[in-house]
């Protein structure tokens, strides 16, 4: 018997299966809409893992748009930030990181194309939602 290693790669890929895979009804038994990635990776690795669950976008959400609005707006401190993958019916994302640079982008939310944007006072973490 073939032990598979779950990893956060393949659980993100799981929980966005309905939006990369060539069969959706196969995507849509796999996907999971209730799903936050324990594991904190960067925005350069965070694009790219989203870029592939989301290959065609998600309605307004772009991983690359999003990426690259936070890249400006964040400038010289973004490697200090750290994402973690998340569905919650639509694509989510958490950021953690220095307080008032969560503050910015929670209220430049809409230059990151988020619907919904706030920082969760008990984890200190900035939550990001695209319908």
């Amino acid at each position: 018997m073939i032990k598979m290693i779950e990893t956060n790669e393949t659980r993100v890929m799981t929980a966005y299966a309905d939006c990369w895979m060539s069969d959706e009804r196969d995507g849509m038994k796999l996907r999971k809409l209730s799903y936050v990635s324990s594991d904190f990776i960067s925005l350069y690795e965070w694009e790219s893992l989203m870029r592939a669950a989301c290959p065609l976008g998600y309605n307004d959400f772009s991983a690359t748009k999003v990426a690259d609005a936070i890249r400006e707006i964040a400038g010289d401190a973004v490697d200090s930030l750290k994402f973690r993958a998340a569905r919650e019916g639509s694509v989510a994302c958490y950021v953690s990181g220095d307080l008032s640079l969560l503050d910015k982008l929670c209220k430049l939310s809409r230059a990151l194309y988020a619907d919904e944007a706030h920082i969760d006072s008990s984890s200190e973490e900035l939550r990001l939602w695209w319908d």
